[in-house]
């Protein structure tokens, strides 16, 4: 599995996704404040070069939970994490 957390792009779109809720559950565990009551099943994401964008199934994208640069999917999580406890100060 940690093999699969270090490709970017890769046509394998189940790796993508559940990269993608591996990051959401560090923000959930790091900023629970904000991000404690993500419910990852009913969560849609946009995928671009430079970010990625989370919004719930029924929301717009001006409605996002939260956004973050895509090159996040090739980050180990205690990367993502320093990054996320300094977004909280």
């Amino acid at each position: 599995m940690e093999e699969n957390k270090r490709v970017v792009f890769s046509t394998d779109t189940k790796v993508w996704i559940n990269r993608i809720i591996e990051i959401l559950e560090l923000y959930q565990k790091y900023y629970p404040e904000k991000y404690g009551k993500i419910d990852t099943n009913k969560t849609k994401s946009y995928v671009s070069k430079e970010k990625i964008i989370v919004a719930y199934q029924n929301d717009n994208w001006e409605n996002a939970i939260c956004e973050f640069p895509t090159i996040w999917l090739s980050l180990k999580d205690d990367e993502i994490a320093k990054i996320i406890l300094k977004e909280k100060e």
